[in-house]
């Protein structure tokens, strides 16, 4: 096994080890997500000096380093909470790069990325029923009552590999294992960020049936099966009900006053403060909380000139879906970008580590261009 073939493993295990299964180890999570920051290090690093790095990938190092320079700046008032964001944002915005560096040298095969992602699978399953049992023992909910599993995003975060498996029944496998758990974990942003995805697998997976008539078969098929089976479960789950007529009469979980509270932080600054923001994590202190809007969050704590940095991001990866021809490619991307999209809206992206997993299948879909 050659170095790189060792590193595309070691690369893979930090990020399970170190975004799902931490809890399963006496090992810390911080030693597992340190050691998956390091390889994604040296995988860049070498990407760079190829001269390989495209527009994207240079927005997200460029953003990260934002991060970097306002979190230096407040190293004075560093707490548990801005060290943890840290570590966060440079484990999901490095981990593009470091998968397109492994994918350019073809390191991560058609195979290795369908034992990945059947590993990833199982591990986001075990994540998310840990937690829920978390949950449960701690009383902070009654399971009779219901309860919303963040761990739900796990699954929304794997929904862009589901395209670059070739094995079909393993990807649509997959896909209904993706879909139970993000209805089930009941948080209404996930289940909302998924709807495109889920609509652009059903549609690239009916593409590839033979003949119109078999693809319009297997879409009322599979519509009124997903249709059937969700509905059911609405019906016999009365908090996912509650949830959903929460949404419908405009509750938000205080997501409204968050919002106004931290665009009034901004909007009514200094000069200085309008364009360059208060400072790393500067919501939390200002607001008590931080923003749950990736935008709000960017402006209040970097100002407007951060808030163009972050837009950078969005404009390449839209440049990149445009300039993509191979369809599977497209539907990673779309995937992605949609995701990331909806999630900035109104919970935090670029702040979950979590966010590592999507944007890995983004990187091996830009280190494959390059090598074609």
């Amino acid at each position: 096994m050659g170095g790189r073939k060792i590193l595309s493993v070691l690369l893979l295990g930090a990020l399970l080890c170190g975004a799902l299964i931490y809890h399963l180890f006496v090992i810390p999570s911080i030693v597992w997500r340190s050691l998956f920051v390091v390889l994604c290090l040296v995988c860049v690093a070498q990407r760079g000096s190829e001269h390989q790095l495209s527009a994207l990938e240079k927005a997200l190092l460029v953003f990260l380093g934002v991060n970097f320079l306002y979190y230096g700046i407040a190293l004075s008032n560093m707490t548990a909470t801005s060290m943890s964001a840290i570590g966060s944002i440079t484990m999901a915005l490095l981990s593009m790069s470091a998968f397109a560096f492994l994918s350019n040298h073809g390191e991560i095969s058609s195979s290795m990325l369908t034992v990945a992602f059947v590993v990833l699978l199982v591990g986001s399953v075990e994540f998310f029923y840990h937690m829920r049992s978390s949950l449960l023992l701690e009383g902070i909910f009654d399971e009779d009552d219901g309860l919303t599993n963040n761990a739900s995003v796990a699954f929304v975060v794997l929904l862009p590999w589901l395209f670059l498996i070739k094995n079909r029944w393993i990807a649509l496998g997959g896909f209904l294992v993706c879909l139970f758990h993000i209805v089930y974990g009941a948080k209404r942003g996930d289940i909302v960020a998924s709807v495109i995805p889920v609509m652009l697998f059903i549609y690239s997976f009916a593409r590839t049936q033979k003949g119109w008539w078999r693809k319009l078969l297997f879409v009322m098929a599979i519509v009124t099966v997903l249709g059937l089976g969700i509905w059911q479960f609405f019906q016999e789950d009365e908090y996912l009900q509650e949830r959903l007529m929460d949404t419908i009469e405009g509750n938000s979980s205080g997501r409204d006053t968050i919002f106004r509270n931290a665009w009034e932080c901004w909007y009514y600054a200094d000069d200085a403060q309008f364009w360059l923001g208060h400072g790393f994590l500067s919501t939390i202190s200002l607001i008590g909380k931080a923003a749950h809007n990736d935008w709000l969050e960017v402006l209040v704590d970097y100002g407007l000139l951060g808030v163009m940095v972050y837009g950078a991001i969005f404009y390449f990866f839209v440049r990149c879906i445009r300039r993509e021809h191979n369809f599977s490619y497209r539907m990673v991307l779309l995937a992605s970008l949609s995701i990331w999209i909806l999630k900035s809206l109104y919970s935090m992206a670029y702040l979950e580590p979590l966010w590592a997993m999507m944007l890995a299948p983004t990187g091996i879909v830009l280190g494959r261009k390059n090598a074609s």
